[in-house]
């Protein structure tokens, strides 16, 4: 059984690096009419990413974008169930005021929200606000990572915090009221790499993954829970995958094969420029599967296409030969496809018991 969340239209043209795919621009009513659909369909998490820089590329991938920690204090307050998860970049904001700002999020949501920490390794984002520490930082980021979620976590679960490390310095620090979350919000981390994965065992309560094939999928979560279980601790692991529907398997492979023929080549020599900056210090190797740009898909995730029979086979896959706990899912269009999913995926995944009710994290 999986837990499901939904990845939230945060920035402009979803995960599909094609001319042929929708076109959005980001904006709230849409963030609002994707959260309360997820949450209606009995979705334990809506997740936003943090986004300063796009790809730019023909179209300007990723160019557009809003802030994730806002956007979910405004869907806090029009949502009751569903858990959000704000993602946020420590080299942008200190950790005390991190701690203050989720602590209000949460009293917004009642005990409904938690962090996804991004190690940032995507130069070009951060040098541009004069925030780039150098790149020895791509082997120093789960060590900077680490003091900052320390002391977020302090705060949070004690309310007052005095740590002097490499990065931060915080002297008797104090944070009330305490968060509404008990002992504090959740944590999520998505380092795939053996360090990103020690961090996420240490620090966080659920970690994300993406492997481009059943049997790479296997091993990324086999190893998070191996790392977790060495610790004594157990967290949750989840995949994300972009959902390619149709009526049948023939339109669903010819859909995909539409975005693959006016895939944006530009964005994805961008893209493959900052993968080989991150992986070519040999700290990061595992972080990002090259095959996303290698391979020439316009799916710039793991997929799973299909009619809806398929899809929920492939969900099946998941459960019986993965130890993911959960998936993450996002679609081409976010009405038109998230609304089929929910109409003809979703009752035959809680029919067959492979989908959790809705719940927290």
């Amino acid at each position: 059984m999986l837990d499901f969340g939904i990845f939230l239209p945060i920035t402009n043209n979803g995960w599909v690096i094609s001319h042929a795919s929708p076109q959005f621009s980001p904006s709230f009513a849409m963030n609002k009419h994707v959260s309360l659909h997820a949450e209606d369909l009995g979705f334990r998490f809506a997740f936003s990413m943090v986004k300063w820089r796009g790809f730019g590329g023909e179209f300007g991938y990723w160019d557009e974008a809003l802030e994730s920690l806002t956007l979910m204090a405004g869907l806090a307050s029009v949502t009751s169930r569903i858990e959000l998860i704000g993602s946020l970049q420590p080299l942008t904001l200190h950790p005390v005021v991190a701690a203050r700002m989720a602590l209000t999020i949460d009293n917004i949501s009642n005990g409904r929200f938690g962090v996804n920490l991004v190690g940032g390794s995507n130069r070009d984002e951060y040098a541009q606000m004069g925030l780039w520490p150098g790149d020895s930082y791509y082997n120093e980021r789960y060590d900077h990572l680490s003091e900052w979620a320390e002391i977020v976590t302090d705060l949070w679960e004690s309310g007052s915090s005095s740590r002097q490390g490499r990065y931060y310095h915080v002297d008797d620090c104090r944070l009330r009221p305490r968060p509404v979350r008990k002992p504090r919000p959740t944590i999520i981390s998505a380092g795939m790499s053996e360090r990103g994965i020690q961090f996420a065992v240490r620090h966080a309560d659920a970690s994300f993954v993406a492997g481009f094939d059943l049997a790479a999928t296997k091993d990324l979560a086999a190893r998070v829970h191996a790392a977790a279980a060495s610790t004594g601790r157990d967290i949750k692991c989840y995949g994300t995958y972009t959902i390619i529907g149709a009526p049948t398997d023939q339109e669903a492979n010819e859909r995909l094969r539409r975005f693959d023929d006016a895939v944006d080549r530009d964005t994805l020599a961008k893209i493959g420029r900052h993968v080989r900056e991150d992986v070519g210090t040999g700290a990061t190797m595992k972080e990002v599967d090259r095959r996303v740009v290698t391979r020439g898909s316009s799916i710039f995730s793991p997929s799973l296409v299909g009619s809806p029979e398929t899809i929920v086979e492939q969900f099946r896959c998941l459960v019986e030969e993965t130890e993911l706990d959960g998936v993450m899912l996002t679609f081409p269009d976010w009405y038109e496809d998230f609304e089929s999913f929910g109409n003809d995926v979703v009752p035959r995944l809680q029919r067959e018991g492979l989908m959790a009710d809705g719940g927290s994290l």
